[in-house]
Formats: C-alpha cells, sequence, structure tokens
C-alpha cells in the first residue's frame, strides 16, 4: 500500500511538474506486487532454512524452493511492468495521456476556486472541512496514545483527519500563482497553460490532499516477512 500511495502523491500529485504523471501514478500497483513477491520468496526461503536437518527437509526443501521461484517471478514481473510504464514502451501512452489530463485538471480547479470567491462560500467551507480535519486528527491521536494495541488505526485516523484539513484548499480562490506550459510528446499546444502553484506543482491543495492520503496508505502497510 505504500507503494500505491507513494506513486499517486509523486504521480497525479505533481501534475504540471511530472510529465509522466499517470505513468508514475501507475506504476505504484505493480511495485507494489513487485514487494509482495520479495516477501513471498522470503517465506520460500525460511521454510527451507528452518527445516533443514530435519526428516521433512526433502519435501519442505523442495516446496520451499518453488515458493521462492514463484516470488522472484512475481518480483521481476511487477518490477518490469512498473519500469515500462514509466520509460518504457507504455510510457509512449501515458505520457501523452498525462498532457491531456494536466490542463483539464488546472480548469477544473480555477472553476472550483472561482465559485469559492464569486459566492463567498470558499473561505467557509475550507475552514469547517479544517475544523473537521482537525477534530478527526484529534480523535486519531487520542486513540494512539490511550489504547497503544490500536496505534495503527489511530495514525490512519489522524492522517485522514490530516487529508481532509487540506482539501479546503481547492475551494478557495490562490492569491498568487505561475503559469507553466504542458507538453509532452504528445503534442499539446503552446498555448495550452496549466496553473501551478509557486513551489512548482499543479495544484497545491490536491498535493497536500494526496501527501495525506499516501500517509493513510502508509498507515495500512502490509508488514512483508523477513526472510532468514
Amino acid at each position: 500500500m505504500t507503494d500505491v500511495g507513494g506513486g499517486v502523491q509523486t504521480g497525479i500529485g505533481q501534475l504540471g511538474v511530472n510529465p509522466n504523471a499517470l505513468g508514475t501514478t501507475a506504476a505504484g500497483v505493480p511495485t507494489a506486487v513487485a514487494d509482495l513477491g520479495t516477501g513471498v520468496s522470503g517465506l520460500g526461503t525460511s521454510l527451507a532454512t528452518n527445516t533443514a536437518g530435519t526428516p521433512l527437509s526433502g519435501a519442505t526443501g523442495a516446496a520451499g524452493g518453488l515458493v521462492n521461484n514463484v516470488g522472484q517471478l512475481t518480483t521481476n514481473t511487477g518490477n518490469g511492468l512498473a519500469q515500462n510504464l514509466q520509460t518504457g514502451a507504455l510510457s509512449g501512452v501515458t505520457m501523452p495521456a498525462t498532457g491531456v489530463v494536466t490542463p483539464v485538471v488546472a480548469q477544473v480547479q480555477g472553476v472550483t476556486q472561482n465559485v469559492g470567491g464569486a459566492t463567498g462560500l470558499g473561505a467557509p467551507v475550507s475552514g469547517l472541512l479544517n475544523q473537521v480535519g482537525t477534530g478527526v486528527s484529534s480523535a486519531g491521536t487520542q486513540l494512539t496514545s490511550s489504547t497503544p494495541a490500536l496505534a495503527g488505526l489511530g495514525t490512519t485516523v489522524t492522517d485522514t483527519g490530516q487529508a481532509v484539513s487540506k482539501t479546503g484548499v481547492l475551494v478557495v480562490p490562490a492569491s498568487t500563482t505561475t503559469t507553466s506550459t504542458a507538453s509532452n510528446s504528445g503534442g499539446i499546444s503552446a498555448g495550452a497553460g496549466a496553473s501551478a502553484s509557486p513551489t512548482g506543482g499543479l495544484i497545491s491543495g490536491l498535493q497536500g490532499t494526496v501527501s495525506g492520503l499516501t500517509s493513510v496508505t502508509a498507515g495500512l502497510a502490509i508488514q512483508k516477512p523477513k526472510s532468514q
């Protein structure tokens, strides 16, 4: 889950900066599969090692070797697909698609911010989301401190609250923006500009939200077994 969250954060969370944001996002899934394969390989190795010298070593050794091979195949396949999505043949599809999506997302952000500013609801809604998020984060922190056994769940709740708080930025007109031209091999026209935050990202509020959600997935991450 951490790999998937990281892919989202460095992918769509960096629209306007990462020319292959969609490829990076998609690559998070096979990367997670590759990590799962590494864990499976560890199980196979452990099985063969821990039963060596026992009457069952012949059977368990063979089974462990088979499991290890399956894990390695899974890892290699996942890593290969992830690489293909980012720099290989499939990037020829994901990069042009990123160029198409980037200005569209920028326009959507502009609409939500303009509506928030024109109606006067932007600041109140943002404030409400911030209060709700702060409350949820506080509940998660209390759960973590009061019940150590549920610390993982508490951290997840806390990070969810932080993500909600940061979402409010999307309805508040940005005070300062810069303009960057989105271009890639897909041939996005030179005049297609994308609103970018001063720090370089396409949507600072979205990046904050994605970052918070990435932390949520990290809190739910599955620990891989260690090989012996």
